[in-house]
């Protein structure tokens, strides 16, 4: 059960992210997986979330991206490029007054309040750069410093409806910094492991943090309040162990066999 539709279309895109990629891994139950896909896809299209329908849009043409260029020695650079492709698609449909386009879902040139809140925070956060206000120390009620904001902000958002505005608040430009980095060096290590794992598996941590990193521009998915980010973490450690124990590959994306000491045996073909 969900409260409002933003959390039905997080949560039905990252179903149809899992049952797609699962569709292609276990055969047997195809049919199955691809119809549950499509019911995700119908879900997000019914919420009428504006997020959720951005990411719908955007995500099928980055998982194209990620398999047509996994083998071939420009992935990173085809990362990149298509994540930098899709930040400057979001934030001109956040900020540009896309009247039309935002009509269409129910939106309007404000993004349903959200570039007013961010031109409000914007002081705020002028006032402590470095380290914010303390870990929920600025959206913590109304005694709390976000109380000024609900004065000019009748709906009283209780967060800033992004995750680098929201870390920045809470935690600095060295809160966001830090989180930023995070990312970037995931990313990185999610490349690698496209390459050097085949199938749709090798696909799904890219693909998650592309959906982590498409989200963060209009809601808060924070460590303490979002499925998106345990499983962010979780895929973190595993990859990194997974990558720890993969043979190494070549500049032209064919594996590197593993030498052989002197006392095994070689393999019969």
């Amino acid at each position: 059960i969900h409260l409002n539709k933003n959390g039905l279309g997080q949560m039905a895109t990252f179903a149809m992210v899992v049952f797609g990629l699962s569709s292609r891994t276990f055969r047997p139950h195809r049919r199955l997986l691809l119809a549950l896909t499509g019911l995700c896809v119908i879900l997000v299209v019914f919420s009428q979330a504006a997020s959720p329908l951005i990411a719908l849009a955007i995500l099928p043409i980055m998982a194209v991206a990620y398999s047509a260029f996994r083998a071939s020695r420009v992935l990173y650079g085809a990362v990149v490029v298509t994540m930098a492709a899709s930040a400057i698609v979001i934030v001109t449909i956040v900020t540009a007054k896309l009247d039309v386009l935002l009509g269409l879902v129910g939106k309007d040139a404000s993004f349903t309040g959200r570039i007013p809140l961010w031109r409000s925070l914007w002081p705020e956060f002028l006032d402590r750069p470095l380290f914010g206000y303390g870990w929920h120390g600025y959206f913590g009620g109304f005694f709390s410093p976000v109380h000024e904001i609900w004065i000019d902000q009748p709906w009283q958002p209780p967060h800033g409806h992004n995750t680098f505005i929201d870390l920045a608040m809470d935690l600095g430009l060295v809160g966001a910094l830090l989180y930023l980095v995070f990312l970037v060096s995931f990313v990185i290590r999610s490349a690698r492991f496209v390459r050097e794992t085949p199938g749709a598996v090798g696909l799904w941590p890219l693909l998650h943090v592309s959906l982590v990193f498409i989200y963060s521009f209009s809601e808060p998915l924070k460590p303490d309040r979002d499925l998106y980010w345990v499983i962010l973490l979780a895929l973190a450690v595993s990859t990194r162990f997974t990558l720890g124990h993969h043979r190494p590959v070549a500049a032209d994306g064919m594996v590197v066999p593993v030498p052989r000491t002197v006392d095994e045996p070689a393999e019969v073909t």
